[in-house]
């Protein structure tokens, strides 16, 4: 026989609900916070992108408006002042940050550079005779302007941007050419003075627009990797064309974030979710323990009055609904002179008799029925669907022979003791409980005085 409560069953129906719902409302905001941190941080990424371009944009226009204002002065200088000519392109180099050469030539052929160390091979090169310095030479010459080509690798070592000026003897018409002023600005120096290089260690950027080519040219700073996509750009301007700064991503914006700030909310969530959890467990835990107390016999363990008289108020309700489809039998168990017992014996053995009476009991039963002590010697017997009379009266002889012949064993001696049973079952002509225990009862004490 079973004593669990239906109660149960709803609790860790409703424990398992009030489960998932935590679960979905922890990743839910989980999902929230890190979408929102990662909106603040490409906010905040894009800020300093914007900062960085331009940056770059103020440092480069420097380097380039000293190279255009050295340009307008070399062609009347070239030819009459070579000690001037040196004066003035040295202090062009001195006052730029990151020029480290410049170069005249004349009709595109390279008569003077600065420094001259370490770039005595450069004189008398012919831009005609190399076909990629031509290129960039005949770009300027078209557009009549400056022109920044590369990032292109230097003889000496490390990436230079080249600074295209051509001069026209005949401004604003720039009809004659005198020839083209070039200049050489350190891109590794430019990365790291304009911040760059650090903003690259902590994101993913891109540089793209060799020769000024701006969104659509070839990357020459960071590489393409796959799966990965624009998440913020920014476009440096030249006087002619510039770059796109982009920084790629592929799904998680942020790096280098420690976990425990990108999990923050399931570490909040499930602890606070493991405390009510246990708080909840414990108590339901008292609640069952209080509830077993309030329902169930403390010596015998059996159900008490209370509980019973629930079972038996609910199975006259079915009983009633469907009629003849089911039907249930009440046995009054009452045992004979139990007062001696305790008298003779003391209370320990009296309380021993009730055990071993109620053990006994539950073993003649089946599962489906009920078993409770209602008195201080009394049970109360409810069995489910016994189909015939007849067969109630059989298992009240199997009680009277099985449970109430045989002593019971208290220390080196033996208890006798009967009992005197009566039944009643259910009909529909019955108005209530009540009625059938009176019936019982009835029975019971007839039972009584046949003994």
């Amino acid at each position: 026989m079973s004593y669990t409560p239906k109660k149960q069953r709803y609790f860790v129906l409703f424990f398992f609900i009030f489960l998932v719902a935590c679960v979905a409302i922890t990743e839910l905001l989980h999902q929230n916070l890190n979408l929102l941190r990662q909106q603040h941080a490409q906010v905040q990424a894009k800020n300093q992108l914007a900062i960085l371009a331009s940056n770059l944009e103020a440092s480069v226009m420097a380097d380039i408006y000293k190279v255009s204002t050295l340009a307008t002065i070399i062609p009347l200088l070239s030819a009459r002042d070579q000690s001037k000519l040196d004066m003035v392109v040295n202090q062009t180099l001195e006052k730029g940050r990151h020029i480290t050469s410049i170069g005249i030539a004349p009709n595109d052929v390279i008569t003077h550079v600065y420094p001259l160390q370490g770039n005595e091979r450069a004189i008398g090169l012919n831009y005609r005779s190399s076909p990629q310095q031509w290129a960039q030479v005949q770009k300027a010459k078209e557009i009549e302007g400056i022109f920044i080509a590369g990032p292109v690798t230097l003889t000496q070592g490390g990436f230079g941007l080249i600074v295209r000026v051509p001069i026209f003897t005949d401004s604003p018409k720039n009809a004659h050419y005198w020839g083209m002023v070039s200049a050489t600005i350190d891109f590794n120096a430019l990365l790291e003075d304009t911040g760059i290089r650090e903003f690259s260690q902590a994101y993913h950027v891109v540089l793209r627009g060799y020769d000024s080519s701006g969104l659509l040219g070839e990357v020459f700073f960071g590489q393409l990797q796959p799966n990965e996509t624009v998440r913020i750009k920014e476009r440096v301007n030249f006087p002619y064309g510039g770059w796109s700064m982009e920084v790629h991503s592929s799904s998680e914006f942020e790096r280098g974030v420690p976990w425990y700030i990108v999990n923050v909310s399931r570490l909040v969530g499930y602890s606070i979710l493991l405390v009510i959890s246990i708080a909840m467990l414990v108590i339901y835990r008292l609640y069952r323990v209080a509830n077993d107390r309030a329902l169930h016999d403390e010596l015998t363990h059996l159900p008490n009055r209370r509980y019973f008289m629930q079972t038996l108020n609910q199975q006259f309700e079915i009983a009633k609904r469907y009629k003849k489809r089911y039907s249930f039998a009440l046995i009054n168990v009452d045992l004979n002179k139990f007062k001696a017992v305790n008298d003779n014996y003391g209370h320990s053995a009296g309380d021993g008799v009730l055990i071993a009476c109620a053990q006994r009991i539950k073993k003649s039963l089946r599962r489906s029925d009920t078993v409770a002590r209602v008195g201080g010697d009394e049970f109360l017997i409810l069995i489910h669907n016994p189909v015939t009379e007849a067969n109630v009266k059989l298992l009240v002889d199997k009680l009277k022979q099985e449970v109430f012949s045989e002593p019971v064993v208290y220390g080196n001696g033996h208890i006798r003791f009967n009992a005197s049973l009566g039944y009643a079952m259910f009909h529909p002509s019955i108005a209530s409980p009540e009625a059938m225990l009176k019936v019982a009862d009835e029975w019971m004490y007839a039972d009584k005085r046949r003994s």
